[in-house]
């Protein structure tokens, strides 16, 4: 079985959210991988980093066939100084993981309760 990026198909997964006035589109605002630096970063905008996950489950069968269960983490970066919009981002982009049909996967599942405040960052994103 080849390995999936996990990142890529959620990153996928998630084109088209809407929260105010921001809807996601690859590229533009919605990435897969690292965030560029903050000079080159573009805000609002939302990251899926692969981030792990546990070691496959092997099938009870003769072959080499494993259960794969990878994680991803979703960060946001919001419009300065505006923590009300940045946390409704975070809220659409969390409802549409959790629980979620993403294609080739069995399951979605968000592993917190809900978006986690980082704080800002140098330039108050």
């Amino acid at each position: 079985m080849a390995l999936k990026d996990a990142a890529a198909d959620l990153a996928a997964h998630l084109v088209g959210v809407t929260s105010g006035d921001v809807t996601l589109a690859l590229g533009t605002n919605l990435f897969s991988g690292r965030m560029a630096d903050q000079a080159h970063t573009p805000s609002p905008a939302v990251w899926c980093l692969n981030s792990g996950g546990p070691s496959p489950t092997p099938y009870l069968a003769s072959n080499r066939q494993a259960y794969y269960r990878p994680t991803v983490q979703v960060l946001i970066r919001g419009t300065a100084g505006d923590e009300a919009a940045t946390f409704a981002l975070a809220a659409a982009v969390f409802t549409r993981c959790q629980q979620a049909a993403v294609t080739s996967y069995v399951s979605a599942t968000c592993l917190q309760a809900g978006p986690t405040n980082l704080g800002p960052d140098a330039d108050q994103h």
